[in-house]
């Protein structure tokens, strides 16, 4: 029983002399970009989503119709926008808590939904509408970033979380 203790003590000494010597591994500075963009695109998505309400008249109509809209295109649009911008705003936040298993799926995530951006900014340009087509373009080429920042520091962040998750004994990182 006393050689565990002081196996634990030596084990407890070395991983606080690795902090202090800054050999521990910290969250990657890049990936806090990634998820302050993520986060910053869901609030985006969250607030023209009750912009488009609000333009669209704003009220909800018998039968969950909003005004001069179809059923589908009022509330069931807005729930879909809605729960769009709080999957990135969860995906930023996870990740920068530690929380996220890994930051493959929402990098991966991340190029697409910035693809789908891209693609709607250069269909915006052929029509000429050139304001909504700088909005799609400047935030495909952000959701760019994120993802090949998030891709790019996947290592870093998968050594950050298991040393966190090994000498953690409170939070989300409870033994």
């Amino acid at each position: 029983m006393r050689e565990d203790d002081d196996e634990r003590d030596a084990d407890e000494y070395a991983e606080d002399s690795r902090d202090e010597a800054g050999l521990a591994p910290s969250f990657p500075a890049g990936l806090k970009v990634a998820c302050y963009l993520w986060i910053g695109f869901g609030i985006l998505i969250l607030v023209g989503g009750r912009i488009g309400l609000v333009q669209n008249g704003g009220q909800i109509g018998a039968g969950g119709q909003a005004a001069n809209q179809a059923p589908a295109g009022g509330v069931c649009g807005m729930v879909l926008v809605g729960l769009f911008g709080a999957a990135f705003i969860a995906a930023g936040s996870q990740t920068l808590k530690g929380t996220a298993k890994d930051t493959m799926g929402n990098g991966i995530g991340s190029l697409v939904f910035a693809l789908l951006e891209i693609g709607l900014g250069v269909l915006a340009l052929n029509f000429g509408v050139n304001f909504f087509a700088i909005i799609y373009l400047a935030c495909g080429a952000g959701l760019m970033g994120a993802g090949i920042i998030a891709l790019m520091n996947r290592t870093d962040y998968l050594e950050w979380r298991a040393y966190k998750k090994k000498t953690s004994s409170t939070g989300y990182f409870k033994k």
